[in-house]
């Protein structure tokens, strides 16, 4: 089985456009998104459509999760806040209904599980370094889990393939995806992936990140798209959201 793996679109249109064209390009069995649909980016609406249309499974991430229920947004600074302000005035009532659909967590059998954030009671916690993976891969209910929400396309390794053991930090290895070459898996031990973000990368490189995990062949690769960012910001700019979030698009911070 081929799987797409999407996550943290943002409202990007133009960069979610590219990365489907590029899904239909490859050929695979099934799509999944990975949360954060919304937030950040100027076509929320048509996002959320273009996902509903094409993923087979969509993840809940905390900006679509802080569009459905402003208390779960405590924790947001203050230009993300801003940024929901906006949404929230894009996004009709009736198309919420898209998100309230979205799973917290869900598996394919017994042989990967999929989140936006974390596995575990911290489903929102970054994952960005083998000591922050360790609650990750003691909660994580398969051998191998994908996860998004750092924007950051990533592998990270432990070992011991004992489900449910909680591993020490010096017993996993972890490290950021930059080129888009085909890695074969590991037989044995437990895997986290990240794909990276669709519509706000943040590994120096500006083009869209989505991933393929083949687990027939048992083989994860990261894909680049360059799409118009000048659009994206354009569009941005003119409905007033934080200029923080659109200049980054530009270096992919």
């Amino acid at each position: 089985m081929r799987i797409a793996l999407l996550s943290d679109i943002h409202g990007n249109l133009e960069a979610l456009e590219a990365v489907l064209h590029g899904v239909c390009g490859v050929g695979v069995d099934m799509t999944v998104c990975l949360g954060d649909v919304v937030g950040y980016g100027p076509d929320p609406v048509a996002c959320m459509e273009l996902v509903a249309a094409h993923a087979d499974l969509c993840i809940l991430g905390n900006h679509d999760e802080a569009l459905i229920n402003p208390n779960t947004a405590w924790d947001f600074n203050a230009r993300a806040l801003a940024s929901l302000a906006v949404t929230r005035r894009l996004v009709p009532q009736s198309a919420l209904t898209l998100l309230t659909s979205y799973r917290r967590w869900s598996s394919i059998e017994d042989l990967v599980t999929f989140t936006h954030g974390a596995f575990g009671p911290s489903p929102y916690s970054y994952l960005r370094s083998p000591s922050g993976a360790v609650e990750s891969f003691e909660h994580l209910p398969t051998a191998i889990g994908v996860v998004g929400h750092t924007h950051l396309p990533s592998v990270f390794m432990c070992d011991d393939a004992r489900i449910g053991v909680r591993p020490d930090a010096s017993e996993i290895r972890a490290g950021v995806i930059s080129d888009e070459s085909r890695r074969r898996l590991p037989e044995g031990g437990r895997l986290i992936l990240n794909p990276g973000s669709v519509g706000q990368p943040r590994d120096g490189n500006p083009h869209a990140s989505w991933g393929v995990l083949d687990l027939g062949r048992r083989t994860f690769g990261v894909q680049r798209e360059a799409y118009d960012v000048k659009a994206t910001e354009f569009k941005m700019h003119n409905l007033g959201l934080p200029s923080e979030h659109s200049a980054r698009l530009k270096i992919g911070a």
